[in-house]
């Protein structure tokens, strides 16, 4: 009952969640889209969900600020995580699940060692306020974007210290690192996808066929389709190599509010605002 607000697929394409206003999280297996299990542990609208690359633990945010940690082999919550005081957007884990991170509402981004119970404030090590992060395919960097523009680059191996910067004027409500490693994809409320070079620090391709705000973004595993969706209810495909448009999915009556690959690149999964979660 009521919207779901987000999805995902675990790495080997097994099982999807999805998440959302009945304050639950739901397991589903891919093949035959029959119910799993369902994980009960928010009081509030659940914003945010991520499987690890391993399917075994899973992490949710909601819009109290809560982050909770979970097992998928029997469905406990086991960790709950407090230091948001507004709703939780983002939340990821890297591969072992040692490390989390989430971002609320407020601009604030939180990198939390699991293994370690301590907590690094990334606003901190900046002059203005986190609007969206996305990790590398290693784990090891983490590309932060800022309300005044700026992107950087965080080498998370030895401690939080910086990469790289680039700073330009465009808005990066959605942020997204490329699987292989070699690109950011940025997006936000004038509805262009703008692609960067972060190594060479320079902008490579600048997509404009969103009229509206850009509400997902999102890689294929194999790093050669770019996927953007809209508040319009529109999903694009986007061919990497040669930065074209390759389809224009009319996806939902309404906002989407998320997409998800498959680990085989085979299966596209999108939610939205009419209260539907749609495997392509």
């Amino acid at each position: 009952d009521g919207n779901v607000l987000h999805a995902d697929f675990s790495n080997d394409s097994s099982l999807f969640v999805t998440a959302g206003r009945d304050n639950l999280i739901h397991v589903w297996e891919s093949e035959t889209g029959m119910l799993r299990s369902t994980l009960e542990g928010h009081a509030t609208d659940v914003m945010h969900c991520k499987i690890c690359e391993d399917g075994e633990v899973a992490i949710s945010g909601d819009s109290e600020g809560t982050v909770l940690v979970w097992s998928l082999a029997d469905g406990s919550c086991i960790m709950r995580l407090q230091g948001h005081s507004s709703p939780v957007l983002f939340v990821d884990l890297n591969a072992d699940a040692t490390r989390a991170l989430s971002v609320d509402g407020d601009g604030n981004a939180f990198l939390w060692y699991l293994d370690a119970a301590r907590m690094f404030e990334v606003m901190r090590q900046h002059s203005d306020l986190v609007c969206s992060l996305a990790p590398t395919p290693d784990g090891a960097s983490l590309v932060v974007g800022y309300k005044d523009g700026c992107l950087r680059c965080w080498n998370l191996s030895d401690g939080p210290s910086f990469e790289a910067t680039v700073t330009w004027t465009h808005s990066k409500q959605q942020l997204v690192v490329r699987p292989d490693g070699g690109q950011v994809a940025s997006a936000g409320r004038d509805g262009a996808v703008v692609v960067t070079d972060l190594r060479r620090g320079m902008v490579v391709a600048h997509l404009t066929a969103h009229h509206d705000f850009v509400t997902g973004l999102l890689y294929s595993p194999r790093s050669d389709l770019l996927v953007s969706a809209s508040r319009k209810g529109s999903i694009l495909i986007w061919d990497v190599a040669r930065n074209c448009l390759l389809y224009d999915i009319p996806a939902h009556d309404g906002k989407v509010f998320d997409c998800g690959w498959s680990g085989d690149s085979r299966r596209l999964l999108s939610v939205g605002s009419d209260g539907k979660a749609r495997l392509w």
